[in-house]
């Protein structure tokens, strides 16, 4: 009775949380840091490790698709890598009914190490932490759908530093996890055309911030195979400052002008669907 009651709480309040997540990234504002789409945080690692020499391959699609490699080469520590590309044209209506056309060829990878553990023996509660590096790519068109006038350009470079931690439930073939990852990421310039014709690039230099980004997940187990879906949200902590430098022109002549700006990384939606398959030699039931 008491374990029935207390799947019924875990189920409770993982709905509201996902309420919650589903709420921010809906309403969450569409300008993200100097220019929208600068900013293109990857789905969280949530591998979920119960014992050592396992793999975890999970390949998975949401902002473009990736790959995501997790080992346990212990009973305790982990190691993993991952890989994200979104590259190709898709088109969208706006709220005025054009057709907008978006070509993208976003990139990046990631690694680390991890840490995973149970509470007690037996216990169907599984934890890990994981902190990791990895490197960014964003290179994003926006047209209108005869291809001939320029709505927005951007390109530009990312690192991405990261603490994450991750707590999840088993029952039978069923899997939860909650998962927050604090994330530091520091910018390259970032180059930002609105008119392909008539303006140079404007650029942002000085970017750089951290997000907190909250995250769950549902999974259904079958044999080695693990069917998952993630949402989550990631949210900025503060501005910083920038200076932004914009080039027109005036009678023929070219004007510079460069304005210092407090800004932040935005409010981003993150979501996934993946298939996981575990490779492992002294594999039970994981």
């Amino acid at each position: 009775m008491d374990s029935n009651h207390t799947l019924k709480a875990q189920k409770t309040n993982s709905t509201a949380i996902l309420l919650l997540l589903l709420s921010i990234a809906f309403l969450a504002p569409g300008k993200l840091c100097a220019q929208k789409g600068a900013y293109t945080p990857p789905a969280l690692i949530m591998p979920l490790h119960a014992q050592k020499e396992t793999l975890h391959a999970s390949l998975g699609i949401g902002r473009g698709y990736d790959l995501h490699l997790s080992y346990a080469v212990s009973n305790h520590l982990a190691v993993f890598a991952t890989g994200t590309l979104n590259s190709g044209r898709s088109g969208r209506i706006s709220l005025f009914g054009d057709k907008i056309y978006y070509d993208k060829e976003d990139y990046g990878y990631t690694g680390g190490l991890g840490y995973f553990w149970k509470p007690a023996a037996g216990s169907s509660q599984l934890l890990e932490t994981y902190i990791g590096a990895g490197r960014f790519h964003v290179d994003s068109h926006r047209y209108y759908a005869n291809l001939t006038s320029l709505l927005s350009r951007v390109r530009t470079d990312y690192w991405h530093l990261f603490w994450q931690f991750n707590a999840g439930w088993r029952r039978q073939n069923n899997e939860m996890a909650l998962a927050a990852r604090l994330s530091y990421l520091k910018y390259n310039d970032v180059y930002y055309e609105d008119d392909l014709a008539m303006y140079k690039p404007n650029v942002v230099e000085g970017l750089w911030g951290m997000n907190l980004d909250p995250a769950m997940s549902y999974s259904y187990l079958w044999r080695n195979f693990k069917f998952n879906g993630q949402l989550g949200v990631s949210l900025p902590l503060f501005k910083v400052a920038v200076k932004e430098t914009r080039i027109t022109y005036f009678l023929g002549d070219e004007v510079a002008a460069t304005e210092a700006k407090r800004q932040h990384l935005g409010v981003v939606g993150l979501g996934r669907f993946s298939v996981q398959y575990t490779f492992g030699l002294n594999r039970t039931a994981n």
